[in-house]
């Protein structure tokens, strides 16, 4: 009796609230602006992963909340988004270095000892290669110290040297090192000190012929020992560590200067994108100023500021015309941003620039369930609820691809949300009230 009497409680709930029900079971991809088929090779697929294209970013309403993935039955299944992470494996590299001697004129072979000579490319005059010809140096010259200048070495960051022997002549070798690193060949920073590079020859060969060093970037790097000859290293490799990256997705936009040209606006094609970095671009044109850089949640009116259009975040730096110059923000959703001088005034230009915005990209998981073809629907003018569920990464997983999108006019969904509130908190007190009395009525029956 108590269950039948449960059950009759929620059929009545069910008539007296149909629009409840609706709102998680009638949604279809006629509710969307976009919609597009995935397609993927294997049937067998527990779950499916594919790189979100940027269409999706721009088309979407709420920042990829109002996505869903329908199956042919028109079912909406569980799906996940992430970021996407790229590995980079170590790997190593010969770079170009420079011997010191010991005992030779320093100033003929590389210029005042203060300001070693640079060539044309901005290289130091003598490498590796060049020796001894072209140089003071013999072949019983000792060397005191390595420079290297490989203008890899600028842009890489290295965690280790590795260094090559001369092995002709099988007599030991041992070595108290010191690394330095600097960024104008006059002034070096210590990075490790008191490091030994060993091999002996004797029994067995024994080595140790790599330094590890704090993973760091410079110009220039020193090898120098105050003691030992340096003259066996015939290569030096550097390494770099392996390192995890987010992959990102960047778009271009024209923006617009305001009539007094003392702001630029920045639409982002209408959408609100988690924003990471910001790159101005102004041509031809020459700017150097301290920027201030606001962004909005909301598109604000290019020559008329209200007291509503205040930014969500605020950024200051010194803009250039290089290219070089990126502003760094912090991954909040905005719609559009503004460039002005911090002190006010005119911003110097003629014309508006260009600016490069740079955000996260995402990875779209969804469970295969049900039949082919399974749709991405994106573009809701309202959120409805979703089924979470954690996509687990030992499944089998196959790789799809999602297909150019298809617009469309999206049906409402606010149809299936009660036209009249006031009925619908009518007709929920009444239920609170029935769901009592029928309460009482059991309890009384027991």
């Amino acid at each position: 009796m108590f269950a039948n009497k449960i059950s009759r409680v929620t059929v009545l709930i069910s008539l007296l609230f149909p629009q409840l029900a609706a709102a998680e079971t009638e949604i279809s991809p006629a509710n969307f602006s976009h919609t597009a088929p995935i397609t993927f090779n294997d049937p067998k697929a527990v779950a499916v992963t594919v790189h979100l294209p940027q269409w999706c970013y721009f088309a979407s309403k709420y920042q990829l909340t109002d996505l869903r993935i329908f199956n042919a039955e028109g079912i909406a299944v569980a799906h996940q988004l992430m970021p996407i992470q790229q590995n980079t494996p170590s790997s190593e590299f010969s770079v170009d270095a420079i011997a010191i001697p010991v005992e030779a004129d320093v100033k003929e072979v590389v210029g005042r000892e203060a300001d070693i000579q640079l060539d044309i490319k901005g290289k130091i005059a003598i490498h590796m290669s060049d020796i001894p010809k072209g140089s003071k140096l013999t072949a019983k010259s000792k060397i005191a110290q390595w420079i290297l200048d490989d203008p890899k070495l600028s842009l890489t960051t290295i965690n280790n040297f590795r260094f090559e022997l001369d092995e002709t002549h099988k007599a030991d070798f041992e070595a108290e090192i010191t690394i330095e690193s600097s960024e104008d060949l006059r002034t070096w920073q210590p990075v490790v000190s008191n490091q030994k590079l060993l091999a002996y020859f004797g029994g067995h060969r024994l080595a140790q012929l790599s330094i590890t060093i704090p993973a760091s970037k410079s110009s220039y790097w020193r090898i120098r020992s105050e003691s030992s000859d340096l003259s066996r290293i015939v290569k030096i490799y550097a390494k770099t560590p392996s390192e995890t990256t987010s992959v990102t997705e960047k778009i271009t936009v024209d923006c617009q200067l305001s009539a007094t040209k003392e702001r630029v606006l920045c639409p982002l094609k209408g959408a609100q994108l988690p924003i990471n970095s910001v790159q101005f671009n102004f041509g031809s044109q020459r700017v150097a100023f301290n920027a201030l850089i606001n962004t909005y949640k909301q598109v604000p009116q290019l020559d008329k500021l209200t007291s509503k259009q205040q930014p969500s975040q605020m950024l200051n730096g010194m803009l250039t015309s290089s290219e070089s110059t990126v502003f760094k923000l912090n991954g909040l959703a905005i719609e559009a941003l503004e460039l002005m001088v911090q002190q006010g005034g005119q911003l110097g230009i003629s014309s508006a620039p260009s600016v490069t915005v740079e955000w996260s990209a995402q990875q779209l998981t969804f469970l295969a369930h049900g039949s082919v073809p399974f749709t991405l629907a994106i573009g809701a003018d309202q959120l409805v609820k979703r089924s979470e569920q954690v996509i687990n990464s030992e499944w089998s997983t196959a790789v799809g691809i999602i297909t150019e999108p298809v617009q469309q006019e999206p049906e409402a969904l606010s149809k299936l949300i009660p036209k009249r509130p006031w009925l619908l908190w009518g007709l929920l007190a009444g239920s609170v009230l029935m769901l009592g009395w029928m309460a009482i009525r059991l309890l009384k029956e027991r």
